[in-house]
């Protein structure tokens, strides 16, 4: 089993190896950047598409704007939306103005 490890750690570096250099000979260099924009068409990583609706309908996500179906904003507000405080009380009396 030992002899089996041995083997894969040279092999998994030699193809990481390979897979970087096709990657910087197609110009593709360094990690993938994300995106610069959250839509319920494409949340978040790991986050689907009821939940970032439902965080932009309630006004977690700060400049969120609705386009028909679709909610979109920006990936700052989105991840900033988590820092925020969560407001406090009865969610019936905030959706009456008490």
């Amino acid at each position: 089993m030992s002899a089996a490890r041995n083997l894969e750690d040279p092999i998994s570096l030699l193809v990481a190896n390979v897979v970087k250099q096709t990657l910087a000979e197609l110009g593709i260099v360094g990690a993938v950047r994300p995106p610069e924009e959250y839509s319920s068409e494409r949340p978040a990583e790991g986050v689907s598409r009821r939940t970032h609706n439902t965080r932009c309908t309630k006004g977690l996500v700060e400049g969120a704007k609705r386009e028909g179906l679709i909610w979109r904003c920006s990936r700052q507000a989105w991840h900033a939306s988590f820092a925020a405080p969560k407001p406090k009380g009865d969610a019936y009396a905030r959706r009456a103005g008490r």
